[in-house]
């Protein structure tokens, strides 16, 4: 008897809090729909227009003084070189490295320190070499597996 009690016991804590709930959602699903009474309000839910943002002055414009960038036509743009790393070998000790130069790919053999166009050559390592132009400073890199 008490077996049989427990049994319903369960049955009925299943069914109020696993079945039933998902009866209960069944029947909201299968409910008809209710009639849209503002349909302008279910357009703009629909198909909302881009946002307009009016700002009253340029953001990037600095509040007092003058701008200390210069328009980006003006500026003056750093590049990598064109120089492509074709080998690096060593000599005696001292560092070579094979550079080909655009655009006819004349190649060039230079030691740390020497000068090419208006690139000087800071150090040469196994698999890169090291540029510098002024204070700025380039890595060019062999191309492995051509």
């Amino acid at each position: 008897m008490r077996l049989r009690l427990a049994r319903h016991f369960i049955l009925a804590l299943f069914f109020t809090t696993f079945a039933f709930p998902v009866f209960a959602e069944v029947q909201k699903a299968n409910a008809p729909l209710k009639k849209v009474e503002n349909v302008d309000l279910a357009k703009a839910i629909l198909k909302p227009k881009p946002y307009q943002v009016a700002l009253p002055r340029d953001p990037f414009k600095p509040l007092y003084g003058k701008s200390s960038l210069l328009p980006l036509e003006e500026q003056e743009t750093e590049t990598m070189p064109d120089f492509k790393v074709v080998g690096i070998m060593s000599k005696e000790g001292a560092p070579l490295a094979i550079l080909e130069t655009p655009p006819k790919g004349n190649t060039v053999l230079l030691r740390e320190g020497t000068k090419i166009e208006k690139y000087t050559v800071k150090k040469i390592e196994p698999k890169k070499v090291i540029l510098e132009k002024g204070d700025k400073t380039f890595i060019l890199q062999i191309k492995e597996g051509k």
